[in-house]
């Protein structure tokens, strides 16, 4: 299985939009991400390296494992 990489907000947000999340709210540079049916939002923020700490939570947040996020990433990128 790859390494997690830093990668772009811009590449977060279409993954995260082809799952069903839509952008609920922006304040600075922190984008909120919703969905119906899930708990807690998933917070992006607007970095052009968004760190591996930072994805790892988002994909633990949205209940996405990783074969799926690299599926996605290749999708989206």
């Amino acid at each position: 299985m790859p390494k997690l990489t830093p990668v772009n907000y811009k590449i977060l947000v279409k993954i995260f939009e082809s799952l069903g999340y839509v952008k609920a709210r922006q304040k600075g540079s922190h984008i909120a991400m919703v969905k119906s049916g899930s708990p807690r939002p998933i917070i992006i923020p607007k970095h052009s390296g968004v760190s591996i700490g930072v994805i790892q939570s988002c994909l633990r947040t949205a209940n996405l494992d990783r074969d799926e996020y690299f599926n996605l990433l290749g999708k989206c990128s």
